[in-house]
């Protein structure tokens, strides 16, 4: 049988050969389970202090060792920032926005192409297509 991860790496490449044929250029892409999306989704530990979609951050990450290699980034004050690694996923509050935030840029300085972000609005989107296919 084939792991979850290993299909998921599968479709990524795919996706990714795909991006370079159509469009002439390379992209890193993150493939996740349904699962493994609803279960991050449900694991927000800002689910309190996050209330402008906007301004709250999901990275998704290529795989569990760029949490291990984040972890520093957890130990530092970002406040009025707020910044927590979770199971799969790392979570951003931006509390005065996300292109202002300190912690985006040194978050994107540490993962480079292995994570992406999406603000809750667009998980939010997402979730209401996955439970409108169910």
């Amino acid at each position: 049988s084939t792991s979850s991860s290993s299909v998921e790496e599968n479709f990524s490449c795919k996706i990714g050969a795909a991006i370079i044929e159509r469009f002439g250029f390379s992209s890193s892409t993150i493939v996740i389970s349904e699962q493994d999306f609803l279960s991050i989704i449900a694991e927000n530990p800002f689910e309190k202090i996050a209330i402008d979609p906007s301004k709250f951050l999901v990275a998704f990450v290529k795989n569990e060792d760029v949490l291990k290699d984040i972890k520093p980034l957890a130990d530092k004050p970002w406040a009025p920032d707020a910044f927590k690694i979770g199971s799969k996923a790392a979570y951003l509050w931006c509390s005065d926005g996300v292109l202002a935030s300190a912690l985006v840029k040194a978050f994107g300085k540490s993962t480079k192409e292995n994570a992406t972000t999406r603000n809750r609005a667009t998980l939010l989107k997402i979730c209401s297509c996955l439970s409108s296919t169910s």
